[in-house]
């Protein structure tokens, strides 16, 4: 590569690669390596509040999260579990769920790693959509080695994830905290 160009060529495995990032002005330099994880979007939901048929947080570990059920079907999503008269905490809880991402992927390499935490789950979120390929149910676990993050699995995916518990939690408890904060 070179300053005025704004493509590199990588070799990996015996083989040329031209690389080219869309948006990126300078040409890719050798010096920054990043995996193929790196480079996987993160995103863990792609729909949205009109994509979505319901939202389930089903509580594992008790006290670990609320119990929400949300039926997003009709005009309006409608409120199951727990029951509420509170239209605005619906509205700001439901923007938890805009840029649902993980913070890192685990590479398949590390997953046998990983055996030791699955026993600890806090808790299930189940995404809906009426697209059944956006339809996700993700299983939260602790991580006692850094509790900044949960450990997050897709079911039926083999896929594993780090999310920081400060979203996490805002998606597990904040419709709770949404209910009871002071206007």
């Amino acid at each position: 590569g070179n300053p005025t160009r704004t493509q590199s060529l990588l070799a990996h495995n015996e083989e040329l690669y031209a690389m080219f990032v869309p948006g990126y002005e300078r040409y890719l330099s050798s010096i920054y390596e990043m995996g193929p994880y790196e480079w996987r979007d993160r995103t863990l939901y792609t729909g949205n509040e009109r994509t979505l048929k319901t939202l389930r947080i089903e509580p594992i570990r008790a006290g670990s999260a609320q119990r929400v059920f949300i039926d997003f079907q009709g005009d309006q999503p409608q409120v199951l579990e727990p029951e509420t008269d509170a239209p605005e905490a619906l509205e700001t809880y439901l923007q938890y769920l805009n840029g649902l991402y993980a913070d890192v992927w685990v590479p398949h390499a590390e997953h046998e790693s990983l055996k030791p935490f699955l026993s600890e789950p806090v808790a299930n979120v189940i995404l809906e959509d009426f697209n059944p390929q956006r339809s996700r149910t993700l299983r939260l676990y602790d991580l006692p080695e850094d509790p900044r993050f949960y450990l997050g699995e897709i079911l039926d995916e083999n896929d594993y994830f780090l999310i920081g518990r400060n979203r996490s939690d805002a998606l597990l408890k904040g419709y709770r905290q949404e209910m009871n904060s002071p206007r």
